[in-house]
């Protein structure tokens, strides 16, 4: 059982009884909604929803404002890796009775509104201190560049060091000394502009400020509650941003009080709402009178018998139906792989899920993945580290659902690599060759391994391609019996059997011609051959009308040899890989070597390189490991028989994003328990 079987569930609920029983439901965490309603249709439960998304909108702004003020104590790896506090829905209730979020998430947001005065501020007196810095040495009160006087006026510019020759000039010409007078700062070095004062009288200002506009000055206008000279000035904006900074801290420190206190109870509070309104968008799904709601659901088969039991208690005031899905119904799909293809699921999820009533790939592919994954980094130090480190990791962590099946096939692929350097000798490359101290285990090391990448690649070459072949072959079986099963007899003989004939007729043929069969089986493989040649002409045109047209359709499919060609070589990347891994895994230790001839820290400095470069050569040949080799299945593979398209199961549950609802079931563990034992 590849692909969870599901039925529907007519669900009808007594009004007197219909909250209980669908919390016990979320518990349960096994059945999905299937909203049967209109939206806004339930004026109730939508009133309800709004009240408790205003909830959920508080709490996660005072998430929000709060963690950057959090102390996580713990493991932070535990948590991001999903390790939650369990708690219970009592304690949830309780808090959420004695915890006042609205009240709690205003005394927040004031305390964000004065931070953010204060940050603004602080920012304004940060780019007024940056321009008053500049203009220093000016002697006169700011006042007069701010506000002016009855007579007179000023303005300050920008301008670019280019053109403080021709602005100056013009304004000698414009401010007669009489009239007024002007200041240009000095550029340092690397300016690229300079400040200028002008005062004047008020009767010249368009005229000046046309001037700095004409030559491609920019006019500043300074805040007018500027008075005094600049360094006066600077002295008060010293006093204060000193002030602020203090006002700051203490709301800062405040902030970190309240995390302290409250972030964990926010975040629970947040959960809860959110539970709240998972079941309040159930009820909301299906038809309610005064007196009962009707609701439907899809359910594992598998798992009937425990939602009857579940729901017992509730006697007649709860009636339930059971159907099969009908030729319009569109179930949920959920993946049941038995233990040793369990962590190859998300590689199928990332993909795409099968159809309902299709075929799951995830047994099919596995042992291929598995072979290919140690094929592509190829060297058993590496295996042996990334084994230890995942198997540490899950030990440690506990890692749940997709997240341990994750590890879990990342641990695997360390197991293949070791088996594949087992059989290829590699061990964090040549190092057992090329350090003396290993020099004990070389026989070892050499009497279980029957061939060398690095050397004598071929072989290898062989074997992908030969790995290759037999993986498009089992495809096209896959997809072959997959046609039977739906009485698709044409398909099934034409499409997959007229191409395995061939290519098997054909394959047979190069091996007998290259001398690894006997001549005995020429024959035989043209004979093969012709037959599955035959098999595709007189199919794959079947969709023309008229014979002409059926034949040469026929002909023609059989040039697709090609891309079936194509598709085998693909698998050369096997060896390219492996090679890959080895190669760079030489390199370091050879400039490992090299420094460990340098006198007194040559063998610190080479240990250094030898730890850094493995490890980074470890964490970029898994990545090419895995994309590669789930290339090779999603390409390749997948192309000859898998088509995804299904939905995935949603279950109306309490998982929940900071904590674990004591009382929740966990849905997988459940349904793979009721399934295999």
């Amino acid at each position: 059982m590849a692909i969870a079987k599901f039925c529907k569930l007519d669900l009808v609920v007594h009004e007197s009884v219909r909250d209980d029983v669908i919390r016990d439901l979320q518990k349960f965490g096994c059945c999905e909604i299937i909203k049967v309603q209109p939206s806004g249709e339930d004026v109730q439960e939508l009133g309800d929803l709004k009240h408790l998304e205003d909830k959920l909108s508080e709490a996660r702004f005072a998430i929000r404002f709060l963690e950057p003020y959090y102390e996580y104590e713990g493991d932070k790896i535990a948590r991001l890796l999903g390790n939650k506090p369990k708690v219970s829905l009592n304690e949830m209730a309780e808090l959420d009775s004695n915890f006042d979020i609205h009240k709690y998430s205003a005394k927040l947001r004031d305390i964000e509104r004065k931070l953010s005065e204060i940050r603004a501020e602080l920012s304004r007196l940060k780019t007024l201190e940056e321009i008053l810095i500049k203009i220093k040495d000016f002697p006169l009160p700011l006042s007069l560049l701010t506000r002016g006087t009855q007579y007179v006026s000023g303005v300050v510019a920008v301008v670019p060091v280019e053109q403080i020759g021709v602005i100056r000039t013009h304004l000698e010409e414009s401010i007669k000394p009489q009239e007024g007078e002007f200041y240009i700062t000095k550029p340092a070095e690397k300016d690229k502009e300079v400040y200028v004062m002008a005062t004047f009288l008020k009767n010249k200002e368009e005229e000046i400020r046309n001037i700095f506009i004409a030559n491609g000055a920019s006019i500043v206008e300074l805040d007018r509650r500027l008075t005094e000279t600049p360094l006066e000035e600077l002295a008060k904006i010293a006093n204060s941003r000193e002030d602020l900074n203090i006002q700051e801290k203490e709301l800062c420190d405040l902030a970190a009080e309240e995390a302290r206190s409250n972030f964990a109870k926010v975040q629970l509070l947040h959960d809860y709402y959110d539970l709240i309104k998972k079941k309040t968008e159930a009820l909301s799904s299906g038809l309610s009178t005064d007196h009962a709601t009707w609701m439907q659901m899809w359910v594992p088969r598998i798992t009937v018998d425990l939602i009857k039991e579940a729901i017992s208690p509730y006697g007649k005031l709860v009636d339930m139906e059971f159907t099969d899905p009908g030729e319009e119904d569109e179930p949920p799909v959920f993946l049941v792989s038995k233990k040793w293809a369990l962590p190859f699921e998300p590689l199928t999820k990332l993909y795409g899920l099968p159809e309902y009533d299709a075929i799951d790939p995830t047994p099919l592919f596995a042992p291929f993945y598995f072979v290919f994954f140690g094929m592509c980094l190829g060297d058993g130090g590496y295996g042996i580290v990334l084994a230890s480190l995942l198997l540490y990791a899950i030990l440690k962590y506990r890692p749940r659902r997709d997240t341990f099946k994750f590890f879990t096939l990342l641990f695997l692929g360390g197991i293949a690599t070791i088996l594949v350097g087992l059989l290829t000798g590699s061990w964090f490359g040549d190092m057992i060759d090329s350090f003396p101290i290993f020099e004990a285990i070389r026989d070892i090391k050499n009497s279980v391994k029957i061939t060398d990448v690095m050397y004598n690649p071929m072989p290898f070459l062989g074997f992908s391609l030969s790995l290759g072949f037999v993986q498009i072959i089992f495809g096209l079986f896959i997809a072959f019996f997959d046609n039977l099963r739906r009485k698709d007899y044409i398909g099934a003989i034409g499409d997959q059997g007229g191409w395995i004939t061939f290519l098997l007729g054909l394959a047979s043929y190069i091996l007998v011609r290259s001398g690894m069969l006997p001549s005995a089986f020429s024959m035989p493989s043209i004979i093969l051959s012709f037959v599955g040649a035959g098999i595709l002409v007189a199919t794959q045109g079947r969709e023309k009308k008229h014979i002409i047209s059926k034949l040469l359709s026929g002909i023609l499919s059989l040039y697709s040899v090609t891309s079936y060609l194509g598709d085998v070589l693909s698998y050369s990347r096997l060896l390219a890989l492996g090679l890959a891994t080895s190669a760079i895994a030489m390199i370091i230790n050879t400039l490992t070597l090299q420094l460990f001839h340098i006198p007194y820290l040559g063998w610190l400095m080479g240990l250094i390189l030898f730890t850094v470069g493995h490890s980074f050569s470890l964490a970029v040949n898994v990545l090419g490991a895995f994309v590669h080799s789930l290339r090779l299945q999603y390409v390749e593979f997948f192309s000859k028989f898998y088509k995804a398209g299904g939905k995935p199961f949603s279950p109306f549950n309490m998982d929940a994003r900071y904590v674990q609802v004591a009382e929740a079931h966990d849905y997988e563990t459940l349904i793979r328990s009721k399934v295999f034992g």
